[in-house]
């Protein structure tokens, strides 16, 4: 389906873009008009050039066609012209050899005067499109043509399709978008507290090179509760946690017996309460070493080696021991990370602050990458709102829980944020890239045809999902240049009058 068509010239009285193309050499009073069309569809671009149809006259169309997809020309392919009359009479001929990259050049001499109806279609490796041009008029004599109506002088530039082609160029409709009001920010991401675990050797011991295999690596991914090193005791045994591990099961044996024979008044009050008292001491001193409840923390009583094991399911992401190397108590062993959910630390000047009372979502930006990564509001939780202001920044620290499934974000890195504060409005919005500050003015370019375009000066609003609000200079449905914008400023300050584009 044909979205939308812009036609520059009907009748061949103006003629935009390529008037410096020189397809005759005829002096210019002797020049049949020629006419100038661009169309665009969902998937290309038409720029067509033909001069006004006279009997007996070849006429040559020079049609440039460009995919939208990557705004480059058309390599293969064939153009069929289809003209059909009111009384169902028609005719119709095609090209399939392009005259170079992007431009076919059929001909035809039409030996009949009357209007057409004019459509033209393409097929090729890339695309299938027709394009429906409108009326055609094919005229006696050049004498028959009307006289035109002079066009007042205009700021055009002249950007001819040969140099987008060569060049990353791209134009987009301006639109109608839902906006909603941002409040700017510069962040960091940080581990939740509960997706982080800075695991420590509960015990003196030597990292098993027995088991050198269990040791894991950094990047490694890992479950709760499974193997990350194996500790064996130390050659001090007189201290060591394996003989604290004996006594404390020998202490609580010789209890659960005690009270079995409590039961059976088989033990004196003394006895027993002996017995209980060895066994809390026992156990207050296995559990300084030992603590049951914690997962990271397993001794194994069959090899007498201490298990150290993973508190949650997450990524490796530091490693700083070796195996054979000497471990003290208290010394820092992994760090595991679940990057599922993260943190997001935002700073924003106070006076911004106030606008944060109803979040509706944020999108931040990394560096290195020009995507957005967008967070709807189901997938944000205020963590806190920020209520000490930094005397020399002037600004708040609001941090906000992100889910980060797709490990977009990496703990540690810094962005910059938009944070989202009021239900959407439905504004005329163009791509952020496609604004251009020009000496304080914020500009944009406008494509009025296939080769030529126009400077408006515009106001914006804050960006949003990487699309910013105008007001004046643009209508809804016109094309903007978002890639290469600067190229065709230079093209406005650096073209000469009657440049040589023949085809």
């Amino acid at each position: 389906m044909i979205k939308r068509i812009i036609i520059l010239a009907l009748s061949g009285l103006i003629f935009y873009g390529c008037q410096s193309h020189e397809h005759e050499n005829a002096e210019a009073e002797n020049e049949v008009p020629a006419i100038a069309v661009t169309q665009w569809t969902e998937s290309m671009e038409l720029f067509m050039e033909y001069e006004t149809a006279v009997v007996a006259a070849e006429i040559k169309f020079i049609i440039h066609l460009t995919t939208l997809a990557d705004f480059q020309p058309v390599r293969a392919g064939k153009v069929t012209l289809f003209f059909e009359k009111a009384d169902g009479s028609a005719i119709k001929f095609d090209k399939d050899e392009l005259l170079r990259e992007g431009i076919f050049t059929p001909t035809y001499t039409f030996e009949t005067s009357g209007k057409y109806n004019f459509s033209l279609s393409y097929t090729g490796p890339k695309a299938k499109e027709e394009f429906l041009i409108g009326t055609f008029a094919v005229y006696s004599s050049a004498a028959d043509i009307p006289a035109g109506v002079e066009e007042p002088a205009t700021d055009e530039i002249s950007f001819l399709k040969e140099q987008q082609w060569k060049m990353e160029f791209a134009t987009e409709e301006a639109r109608v978008r839902n906006v909603k009001s941002t409040v700017n920010g510069i962040g960091k991401v940080r581990p939740r507290p509960a997706s982080f675990a800075q695991i420590v050797s509960p015990v003196e011991g030597i990292i098993s090179i027995a088991a050198a295999g269990q040791l894991v690596n950094p990047g490694q991914k890992v479950k709760k509760g499974e193997t990350l090193a194996v500790l064996v005791p130390p050659l001090a045994a007189g201290n060591s946690w394996a003989e604290i591990y004996l006594k404390y099961e020998q202490a609580k044996t010789e209890f659960q017996r005690a009270k079995r024979l409590q039961v059976r008044k088989a033990i004196s009050a003394r006895e027993f309460e002996q017995a209980k008292r060895n066994f809390d001491v026992r156990k207050a001193g296995f559990s300084n070493y030992f603590d049951s409840k914690n997962s990271s923390m397993r001794y194994d009583s069959q090899t007498q080696n201490f298990l150290i094991t993973a508190p949650i399911n997450g990524i490796v992401s530091d490693v700083t021991v070796l195996p054979g190397q000497n471990i003290d108590r208290n010394q820092n062993l992994f760090s595991i990370v679940d990057p599922s959910k993260v943190w997001l630390s935002i700073e924003v000047f106070a006076e911004q602050a106030a606008k944060l009372a109803q979040i509706s979502g944020a999108s931040v930006s990394v560096p290195g990458s020009e995507k957005m990564i967008l967070f709807e509001q189901s997938h944000l939780k205020l963590i806190n709102r920020g209520e000490i202001l930094d005397p020399e920044k002037q600004t708040l620290t609001i941090l906000m829980e992100a889910d980060n499934a797709g490990r977009q974000l990496l703990i540690g890195q810094t962005f910059q944020a938009q944070i989202y504060t009021t239900p959407a409005t439905n504004v005329l919005t163009v791509p952020s890239s496609a604004v251009y500050d020009d000496n304080g003015q914020k500009t944009v370019y406008i494509q009025l045809g296939g080769e030529s375009f126009e400077k408006r000066a515009v106001k914006t609003g804050p960006i949003y999902q990487g699309f910013i609000p105008v007001t004046g200079g643009v209508q809804s449905g016109e094309r903007v240049v978002k890639t290469g914008g600067y190229q065709v400023k230079l093209a406005s300050s650096s073209e000469e009058i009657g440049h040589p584009h023949a085809h």
